[in-house]
């Protein structure tokens, strides 16, 4: 990976007209975009199963697209933008509480 001070400079150099903002936000994006999606507001979602799923297929009835079954519930993180809300609805929704979502 690419040392922070290597980006800073290079945001300077090519975008010296943005807005010290603006570069904080590429500067986050680069940095610690973790196999999740930007949503709509451009922060950052992850969905994350955690030990304890019963697979009870309650998330897989509300988003059938991002979450899969098998014994128990898994994600599929590239299938999280545009179903942001029912990724949440999912989480609110889980029995066991084991659904966390990162944003």
């Amino acid at each position: 990976m690419i040392g922070y001070n290597y980006w800073f400079y290079f945001l300077l150099i090519i975008g010296i007209r943005l807005n010290i903002e603006q570069i904080g936000n590429v500067l986050n994006n680069i940095l610690f975009y973790n196999n999740g999606v930007l949503d709509n507001l451009g922060e950052i979602m992850k969905v994350e199963i955690l030990e304890g799923c019963t697979g009870c297929g309650m998330c897989a009835s509300i988003n059938s697209d991002v979450f899969k079954m098998n014994a128990t519930a898994h994600v599929d993180n590239s299938k999280i933008k545009g179903n942001e809300s029912a990724c949440r609805s999912a989480a609110a929704q889980c029995p066991v509480n084991v659904i966390k979502v990162y944003e």
